[in-house]
């Protein structure tokens, strides 16, 4: 038949009317419309088309909707001041609305996009890389950054809020009434109390500088402990501790000041620096001691006891106590300091036994030192 043009109708019936179906049986025949053929409706092959090459194609309706061929399926629908929806299968896939576009399913995306509203997602939001204002999240390799101005608050219906390592986890934030409880695994660590923390176990720490108060209700295990700047020794004594207080204990309500112990009343419990018993009839030999190495026999009543630890100075005092004799009796027997054949020093002092019986220094089975001082 060829092709005819809306002007060859009209320029042979001048005013056309078509009662029926207008045929164009040959396959490819165009209908063309407009001074130009602007608009043209054509059909080849398995492809209907339509052209429009010059301004815009409107397709003018309350309601456009774009069937298949069948007329069964509806696969996008155009409403005047409504929604415009794109459906796959008949079924409603994307849709928009007065407050943006709603997706029903998963939204893939290969390359970049751009979002100037919010994103809500009822079945999570999958993504190989996200970016935030410019805050990369990479959810599939490296680390993930988060960076905000303001605050990042991290919000738990639950009073949980769980670490996981591919899966596994291995530590958890609890809420308990307010306070904090940080756990290793499923096991209680440290519990947080307003200004208060509470270990649920040992501290282990290479150093550990703690500026206020220090209560221990078990053991205290330290290599060393400095205390107001002074190192304690590995084995604490009265002369090394010197500790304020001891609330507790084998010194239940005493108090530990240099080397004075003082409990109730005022006047204080003095150390005895060093003590020793010996006998002087058999060699000095010494039956018991504290802080005495030996014994130097000068002559007959006359010794020097040997301190193995120094004393702080030579201004101690000393008690010498021997015992009596089935020769003379003990009220007849002295003892004390025998300085005018030498002075006290810090490692030694000398001691004499006189007996007012014979009137003549002595030699007795038991003699006492005791040294005391600060």
């Amino acid at each position: 038949m060829g092709t005819f043009t809306y002007e060859s109708i009209a320029y042979r019936f001048k005013n056309p009317s078509i009662d029926g179906n207008l045929d164009l049986l040959t396959d490819g025949a165009i209908i063309k419309i407009a001074a130009d053929d602007d608009l043209q409706l054509t059909h080849s092959g398995s492809v209907g088309d339509i052209t429009c090459s010059t301004g815009a194609l409107d397709i003018n309706a309350g309601t456009v909707n774009i069937k298949d061929e069948a007329s069964s399926e509806t696969m996008a629908s155009f409403v005047s001041d409504g929604a415009v929806t794109l459906n796959h299968d008949n079924t409603a896939r994307l849709a928009t609305s007065s407050a943006g576009v709603s997706v029903t399913g998963t939204l893939a995306v290969s390359s970049t996009s751009a979002f100037t509203g919010a994103i809500t997602s009822n079945a999570g939001v999958i993504v190989d890389n996200i970016t935030i204002d410019g805050t990369e999240i990479d959810l599939s390799s490296g680390d993930l950054i988060v960076d905000v101005a303001g605050d990042i608050i991290l919000d738990a219906g639950a009073s949980d809020i769980f670490l996981k390592h591919d899966g596994a986890t291995f530590g958890s934030l609890t809420d308990n009434s307010g306070n904090l409880i940080i756990k290793s695994g499923t096991t209680t660590a440290a519990t947080f109390s307003g200004s208060s923390v509470t270990f649920a176990n040992e501290v282990a720490a290479a150093s550990l500088d703690i500026s206020g108060n220090v209560d221990v209700d078990g053991t205290l295990e330290a290599d060393a402990i400095t205390v107001n700047g002074t190192a304690l020794a590995a084995s604490a004594t009265t002369d090394t501790t010197n500790a304020s207080n001891i609330s507790s204990g084998t010194l239940a309500s005493a108090r530990i000041g240099g080397n004075v112990i003082t409990g109730t009343g005022s006047a204080g419990y003095y150390a005895q620096r060093a003590w020793v018993r010996f006998n002087s009839n058999s060699s000095n030999s010494i039956t018991g001691s504290q802080n005495v190495g030996s014994i130097t026999d000068h002559a007959v009543g006359k010794y020097t006891v040997n301190f193995s630890t120094a004393m702080p100075s030579a201004n101690y005092g000393v008690i010498v106590t021997p015992s009596s004799q089935s020769s003379y009796f003990a009220v007849d027997i002295n003892g004390w300091i025998d300085s005018n054949a030498a002075a006290p020093t810090t490692s030694a002092v000398r001691v004499a036994i006189f007996t007012d019986y014979s009137l003549a220094f002595r030699d007795t089975d038991n003699v006492v030192v005791s040294v005391f001082g600060v």
